[in-house]
């Protein structure tokens, strides 16, 4: 059993009989750590719902569904037992109720317990059904039940007509599974990922498109995908890091293989890739940035200097962490020596990042406590951005010494009054 723990259901929810579904329902019954939001339904109507529950919101990006309080929730206005239905595959079509009564009209319990995911005749009308069934089996360390891959196979073109953020989603899904590397080989087996994924799909047999040797480009991708840490970002990144490759290969004249400038290639064309499957902003620009960027970490060496390392960090700015985990799961080689010595070097950037940023934190100019409150209140300005840029000028006041360590809020106040007139 898995010693993940859902987050708790609010009590702004509980008058409206919610039931857990989908990952949250399989937790524990063969299901395994949720890494998306976890998802409850409830036998009522979307603007029912929000109207009980104002702070929800409609999740622009997974139709069909509501998000907040740490919980995905689907609305089933027609009732519960039609809507699970409606999920076709009975494994993702069960519902437990808060006191543990099991809603299964599927028998999709059974097939938990049986070790396989079944593909009802009746689920292949859903242009999602291959990409869920693969997602699903990944999910839960499930094997598809015999003869599936035949079913899935034959229906892979209806994806075509599904929402693209619902594509997305359930991409997600799989990457966050437990089991990417085989997802993304059934994927890849049933025909489905040179539909979704063609930049992925070029690198299968990539590396016998050539007389020279080099890397199993997608052996060493489904492995850095397996080994990244569970976040949609992260496995999202690990996915494409090298996608610019395929255009870029070249080779000496001695057979050695290049691939110049994959990086800048690759952010490129994953902008292709978040426009075709409507990627929410923020989360495209940081895959963006993380693709750009994969290499950065691997140049360290410990001859930087604090200086460096510094100025490392400051670009690499908030994708710092994701980036190091991502140059850690991107060691892949058989060699324990290199292998070690690569995952080394990343753990000692992170430790010498760290530490600078404690010891720079510890350097930092202290500015009086209340000092926000009292722009406020002394300078007659509205709470806002303008606050924390006249915070930010005090600071740089201690820092040049314009202002004396320890002084007063008095003497802050009266800086920032001559700072404004001028």
């Amino acid at each position: 059993m898995s010693s993940y723990v859902l987050p708790p259901i609010p009590e702004c929810l509980l008058g409206l009989k919610p039931v857990m579904v989908g990952n949250a329902a399989r937790l524990g019954r063969g299901g395994g750590p949720v890494h998306v939001l976890p998802e409850l339904m409830i036998a009522k109507a979307d603007d029912h719902i929000l109207e009980r529950v104002p702070e929800l919101a409609l999740d622009l990006h997974v139709p069909g569904s509501l998000i907040g309080h740490g919980w995905r929730i689907w609305s089933a206005p027609d009732g519960l037992e039609d809507a699970l239905i409606a999920r076709g595959i009975p494994e993702d079509a069960f519902a437990v109720d808060l006191a543990g009564g099991i809603i299964d009209p599927l028998g999709g319990v059974e097939g938990l317990q049986s070790g396989s995911i079944k593909i009802p005749d009746a689920a292949l009308a859903d242009p999602k059904i291959s990409l869920r069934a693969v997602a699903l089996a990944g999910e839960s360390k499930l094997n598809l039940e015999p003869g599936a891959l035949e079913k899935l196979s034959a229906c892979t073109a209806q994806v075509f007509h599904a929402p693209r953020d619902l594509v997305r989603y359930w991409l997600t899904r799989l990457l966050v599974g437990r089991t990417p590397f085989d997802s993304l080989g059934t994927l890849r087996e049933i025909g489905l990922l040179g539909y979704l994924l063609p930049e992925v799909d070029a690198f299968v047999n990539f590396h016998r498109t050539s007389r020279h040797h080099h890397k199993d480009v997608w052996e060493h991708t489904r492995l850095v995908v397996q080994q990244a840490l569970p976040r949609p970002i992260l496995r999202w990144s690990a996915l494409l890091h090298d996608i610019g490759k395929v255009p870029t290969r070249s080779f000496t004249e001695k057979g050695k293989v290049h691939f110049l400038r994959h990086d800048d290639v690759g952010a490129y064309m994953f902008e292709g890739i978040a426009a075709r499957l409507n990627f929410p902003e923020p989360m495209a620009e940081r895959i963006r940035l993380l693709i750009l960027h994969h290499l950065r970490p691997a140049m360290y060496n410990p001859d930087w200097t604090d200086a460096a390392v510094r100025r490392f960090s400051s670009r690499m700015g908030p994708i710092m962490d994701d980036l190091l985990d991502l140059a850690r799961a991107d060691v892949t080689s058989k060699r324990r020596a290199t292998r070690r010595r690569a995952i080394n070097n990343v753990l000692q950037l992170r430790e010498r990042i760290t530490a600078l940023a404690l010891s720079d934190e510890s350097k930092r100019p202290r500015i009086p406590r209340g000092l926000g409150s009292a722009i406020i209140e002394q300078l007659g300005l509205p709470p806002g951005p303008q606050i924390g840029e006249l915070r930010d000028r005090c600071e740089e006041a201690l820092r040049s010494g314009q202002i004396g360590e320890g002084a007063p809020i008095e003497v802050f106040i009266e800086f920032l009054r001559s700072e404004l007139a001028a």
